[in-house]
């Protein structure tokens, strides 16, 4: 992904630094949620203060191209759930 959204050698640090701190974090949580939360706010980081504009728009087109090629899955019934 770095390559394709062209990171200078700095951005790869500042990323790298960025998901490092978070990964601490989200090692000392205990609940699930609050560690998707923190990964979450990571990359927000990542996109609001490392990424140039034109880096954020071929991130956002990426983005769609994975969702348009991994569309969701209805969640399957419980067995032995109330009809």
């Amino acid at each position: 992904m770095a390559e394709k959204l062209g990171l200078t050698a700095d951005q790869k640090e500042q990323v790298k630094a960025i998901l490092k701190a978070a990964h601490e974090q989200a090692k000392a949580a205990t609940d699930p949620e609050a560690k998707k939360k923190i990964m979450h706010e990571a990359f927000a980081k990542i996109q609001t203060t490392v990424l140039t504009d034109a880096q954020r728009t071929e991130l956002a087109k990426m983005k769609e191209q994975w969702k348009a090629n991994h569309p969701k899955k209805a969640p399957e019934a419980t067995p032995g759930a109330a009809k």
